[in-house]
């Protein structure tokens, strides 16, 4: 017989044999102090002195299972880029990036790097004591990345790598420069004429195909534009050179002659050709100014 006192609680179990018998006490709904006695049993004619027992309610909270997580914060790796170990904490858990492999100081071209992530459960959370393989923890992503491989799992730490995208494969480098003008022109024949110079670079698919042109007087000289247009300046020949924009420092060049040009005395730069329109209007101009002199003369 069970009577309550301060603690509520219900008969469990009967157990035992001969002069030995145990009752559990089960459902304890109210933690407290409550009567047990025994009084014929079944077949046996005996009653026992009544005894007070202390009962104690369960307070174990169960934790909440962690059974997946989109886990972000992880930079991936970008070749020439320095690893970090950066990762966003979830609901339920701690996240940790303790490793990358290869362990390079700076990532690597066209390599495939793999993360080792730890997660620890925060106090209340747990993870489930079933995950055990790769296929059980796909629901934990990494930057939208599935799980590459099932390390453990003790319910309050869960370990598992994460292998990301290959890194960009190395820039291909200038080899080669070909210089020549446009049409294979190599020489302005005209008054301030200009040309259109063109490079090509080898190989076809280097990553940077950006040059900056410059030009050297030989017996002649002349500028360039940064788009390669040639404008002569003196009869003579000029070197025009392009040189690559990524680095490599392989350039190409080309001779040009310059004829034509209409030079005044001691001028560095040849005399404007002009239209015949001006031609005529400076002609008239010319013989009004001699008509008024020749008037004051006389």
């Amino acid at each position: 017989t069970i009577t309550n006192g301060t603690g509520v609680v219900s008969v469990g179990a009967l157990s035992g044999s001969g002069t030995t018998w145990t009752v559990a006490l089960s459902s304890v709904t109210t933690g407290g102090n409550v009567t047990v006695e025994v009084a014929n049993f079944e077949t046996y004619d005996v009653t026992t002195t009544a005894q007070t027992v202390a009962v104690y309610k369960d307070t174990t909270v169960a934790s909440t299972l962690v059974t997946a997580a989109a886990i972000t914060g992880v930079t991936s790796p970008v070749a020439l880029a320095t690893p970090s170990t950066a990762i966003d904490n979830g609901t339920g858990f701690m996240a940790a990036l303790t490793s990358w492999s290869p362990a390079d100081a700076a990532f690597a071209y066209s390599t495939v790097y793999t993360a080792t992530i730890t997660l620890t459960a925060t106090a209340g959370y747990t993870f489930s004591g079933d995950f055990t393989s790769t296929a059980e923890i796909a629901g934990f992503t990494v930057n939208t990345i599935a799980p590459t491989s099932f390390v453990s799992n003790n319910g309050t730490e869960l370990v598992f790598t994460v292998a990301f995208p290959t890194t960009g494969a190395a820039p291909v480098a200038v080899t080669g420069i070909t210089v020549e003008g446009a049409g294979s022109a190599n020489t302005i024949t005209t008054n301030n004429g200009t040309l259109q110079m063109v490079a090509t670079v080898s190989p076809a698919n280097a990553s940077n195909q950006a040059v900056t042109w410059s030009v050297t007087p030989g017996t002649g000289n002349a500028t360039i534009s940064a788009t390669g247009l040639l404008r002569a300046v003196s009869n003579g020949t000029v070197t025009v050179t392009a040189t690559a924009s990524d680095g490599s420092g392989v350039f190409g060049t080309f001779l040009i002659t310059i004829s034509g040009q209409i030079m005044a005395a001691n001028a560095t730069t040849p005399i404007p050709t002009l239209n015949p329109m001006m031609l005529m209007l400076l002609a008239f101009a010319l013989a009004g100014l001699a008509f008024r002199q020749k008037r004051r003369r006389v």
